[in-house]
């Protein structure tokens, strides 16, 4: 068996499925199959866990008939292409001695090498899993590209304690994620059918995969065990599916009690200032408004005694609430706040402040509801919810 393929084909095709490899050990998990598909080739891989696979470009010879797959070890193919310039290398598969050459195509100054192949027929194949996965539909690329990259920022990452809150996972038509302090729903066009699961470890390879692909859609494929992302190209993308059921989702009312209208860019220049004097283990932030008409005042503790320094900040909308804020106001995680900052592509974000009291009429603590649209067109309409909740607690 024997192939040529150009060297910007094929750094292309393996871009795409890398991240779906095994970064250790010596097994077909660390190598990509190349495999014969139609008049060219496809390079595959999978990690157990993760399957790519990504067609390409190359010329193909059938020089012993009935060979058309073999494997090589990713990362030294990866090492040995790199000081190579544009050219195109030839490939070429002797079953007898399970070894590949691969020739460089006019750089005399750099020679050709030999690398062992595994045996290709124990690969973990997943072709059939995918014939007969069932399509839920397309959506572009960047569109879901957005919304995990938004949803995985608030599911937990604690999987010895609770595995079941380190995935984003739609359910009823809407992409859910939480970590038990935030939460995400997302109201995403293209997923109304689906019920996707991602696990927030898969999720960064699945991004990659979205990137790739720019504005084009992709179509989603579902099987009872494994997920799959398939591009116009067909370059494919897998993920199993994580057993651990997502926890029943109580969803908040879209009334809030209170909304303020807030920069951004200076809600991130004071929680900077605020968390530079205030104690380094510190990630409460207290939110007061003494005066209801005034400006919200952002402040820390410093050695427990008294406050690091205050930011004010301008209201530019409220709605007044039946329960007021209480006069200690109210504290939120930095942490988690400066994540949802960092995603806001607009220059205001849309606090709304809702308070929970208790049967005795004392205040029991809250939650602060941020909605936005995303992807909506120059008429506002076919836009994508998004909706992050930020429990509080009482400031004291």
């Amino acid at each position: 068996m024997k192939f040529t393929v150009a060297k910007q084909d094929l750094e292309a095709a393996l871009a795409i499925v890398t991240s779906a490899m095994s970064s250790t050990g010596n097994d077909l998990t660390s190598h990509y199959l190349f495999r014969v598909a139609g008049s060219g080739m496809e390079v595959l891989t999978h990690s157990g866990r993760i399957v790519a696979l990504s067609p390409f470009i190359a010329r193909v010879e059938d020089a012993q008939p009935g060979i058309t797959m073999f494997t090589v070890e990713g990362w030294r193919l990866r090492a040995w292409l790199r000081p190579f310039k544009d050219c195109a290398f030839t490939f070429e598969y002797d079953s007898s001695s399970k070894k590949v050459s691969v020739e460089p195509q006019g750089q005399e100054e750099l020679k050709g090498s030999r690398f062992e192949s595994l045996d290709p027929t124990n690969w973990h194949f997943w072709d059939n899993a995918l014939e007969v996965a069932k399509s839920i539909g397309k959506i572009p690329a960047s569109r879901l590209h957005h919304a995990l990259n938004h949803s995985r920022k608030f599911a937990s990452d604690q999987e010895n304690s609770s595995p079941e809150l380190c995935v984003c996972e739609v359910k009823n038509s809407v992409l859910l994620s939480t970590d038990k302090a935030a939460a995400t729903i997302l109201r995403v066009q293209g997923l109304e059918n689906s019920n996707m699961k991602v696990h927030i470890r898969d999720a960064g390879g699945i991004m990659s995969f979205l990137s790739l692909a720019g504005e084009a859609p992709v179509e989603i494929f579902e099987h009872p065990r494994t997920t799959f992302f398939k591009r116009q190209d067909g370059a494919v993308y897998g993920e199993s599916r994580f057993t651990a059921p997502f926890p029943n989702f109580k969803f908040p009312s879209n009334d809030d009690d209170h909304v303020w209208v807030l920069d951004v860019d200076a809600l991130k220049r004071g929680i900077q200032h605020l968390v530079a004097l205030a104690n380094k283990d510190d990630t409460r932030v207290i939110f007061r408004r003494p005066d209801p008409t005034g400006p919200v005042i952002m402040t820390m503790m410093i050695n427990n005694e008294s406050l690091a320094s205050s930011f004010k900040l301008k209201v530019s909308d409220q709605v007044d609430g039946v329960v007021p804020i209480p006069a200690d106001g109210f504290q939120l995680n930095h942490q988690r706040l400066s994540d949802l900052l960092d995603l806001q592509k607009t220059d205001t974000v849309r606090f709304g402040v809702n308070i929970r009291v208790g049967d005795d009429g004392e205040v029991k603590g809250g939650y602060v509801r941020f909605h936005a649209v995303e992807f909506a067109d120059k008429d506002g309409n076919n836009g994508d919810e998004y909706t992050t909740i930020l429990a509080f607690l009482k400031a004291n």
